[in-house]
């Protein structure tokens, strides 16, 4: 639905770690689906460059080199009044944005941050309008244990990609009961006994706005234990594309 309410000539980059080589399966896997639920041919029209990244500051810088290289190449076609829209989904290796340190640039407090950082690339004031949709959340436990996923795409984030590209407002609207596809629950089984392992802890299901697939997982599995679902991972509902990263206890 993303692409689909994109303004057009639109288009669709692949700035995640899938862009490797060594995931080339995986993309073709991916762009198949997209094709599927779009119904028609689709591929990543580019991919920001391959470099190391390790850090939510590797991440942005990256993005941020893609989009000069955009800006310079194409801004004699946009200005102020008509803006080149960057839109971001992006979780940043699963890091809130709490001042950590973007090199030559300063401190990123918050998505805003991020935002300005990517519209100054573009050189010319104006010539970008940018919006990060964090798909990240975190919460704590009864016990005090801060949990942190990448959330994907929930509805929450999904309004507000809607809402920008829509160019009504910055704040993310409440969707109708058909807006988006519901997602199965969440099946987890709580690992029983104590829990050494702080990563092998898992939320209350209600918390989770994320989907593991039907069906038993193959294969025997020793508790406790830590499964780092589908990092990452984009899965379509229909037509909504949605990321799940995700940990449980099983």
């Amino acid at each position: 639905q993303i692409i689909q309410m994109a303004p057009q000539p639109c288009q669709v980059v692949l700035s995640s770690s899938w862009r490797k080589p060594h995931h080339g399966g995986r993309v073709l896997r991916l762009e198949a689906m997209l094709s599927k639920h779009l119904g028609r041919k689709f591929s990543f029209d580019a991919g920001t460059r391959q470099c190391s990244e390790h850090t939510a500051a590797d991440r942005l810088a990256c993005i941020g080199d893609y989009v000069e290289t955009l800006s310079s190449k194409f801004g004699n076609r946009y200005n102020s009044q008509s803006p080149l829209l960057v839109l971001l989904l992006e979780d940043f290796f699963v890091q809130p944005f709490d001042g950590w340190i973007l090199e030559d640039v300063g401190r990123m407090n918050c998505a805003g941050d991020g935002e300005k950082y990517l519209e100054q690339r573009a050189g010319a004031r104006g010539l970008v309008r940018a919006k990060i949709v964090h798909t990240y959340d975190e919460w704590e436990t009864a016990k005090g244990l801060r949990i942190q996923v990448g959330a994907g795409l929930t509805d929450v984030f999904f309004a507000q990609a809607e809402a920008f590209l829509a160019g009504t407002s910055e704040r993310p609207r409440k969707l109708s009961a058909t807006s988006v596809p519901e997602l199965p629950p969440l099946r987890a089984r709580v690992a029983e006994g104590p829990i050494e392992d702080v990563g092998s802890v898992s939320p209350p299901t209600s918390q989770i706005p994320t989907l593991l697939p039907k069906g038993p997982i193959k294969g025997k599995v020793k508790r406790p234990m830590s499964l780092s679902f589908l990092k990452n991972m984009m899965m379509p509902s229909k037509s909504v594309v949605r990321q799940v990263s995700v940990t449980v206890a099983l």
